[in-house]
């Protein structure tokens, strides 16, 4: 069986869709950035689903050989759009999974959002959520597959999530 990959991510990677500290340069205000779509109810949710929705991307995806970066701005909104999408067409299906296991919540389905959309071989239908999962698997694999690449723009190394 293959050895799986272990890297901490120092990577900072909060979205900043809801104002949280952000993985983009200091003297970028947060308003600077477009919002996905206005703030709900599911702020918090939405905060920690995009961490880890991001973590996972780059442990997952980032090639080794690369030092880690600060994501660029640019890419939030995408991942903002995607992300806030996913749970407002699933969020009947992602309350039924959080119910069935008191240990899966936004974290999990974050980090399961990827995996799926990327066709890891794991993700939502690999939780032990049954039909739930399988359903949750289809709805991210639709989305399609995203790349985490490195870059530099203006002498400055960026982590590119497109």
């Amino acid at each position: 069986m293959a050895k799986a990959k272990q890297r901490k991510s120092n990577t900072k990677v909060r979205s900043p869709d809801v104002g949280a500290k952000l993985a983009v340069p200091q003297d970028t205000a947060v308003s600077a950035l477009p919002p996905a779509t206005e703030p709900d109810d599911d702020d918090e949710d939405f905060d920690v689903f995009v961490e880890a929705f991001l973590e996972c991307a780059i442990w997952a995806d980032l090639p080794e050989d690369v030092e880690e970066e600060e994501i660029h701005p640019a890419c939030f909104k995408k991942i903002n759009l995607d992300c806030r999408q996913f749970l407002r067409e699933n969020k009947k299906l992602l309350n039924e999974a959080y119910e069935m296991d008191s240990h899966y919540g936004p974290y999990n389905a974050g980090r399961d959002f990827w995996l799926s959309r990327n066709g890891h071989g794991v993700g939502f239908w690999d939780r032990g959520l049954g039909k739930i999962g399988d359903h949750l698997h289809e709805a991210a694999y639709k989305y399609g597959a995203m790349n985490v690449l490195p870059g530099k723009i203006k002498r400055k190394n960026w982590i590119f999530v497109e």
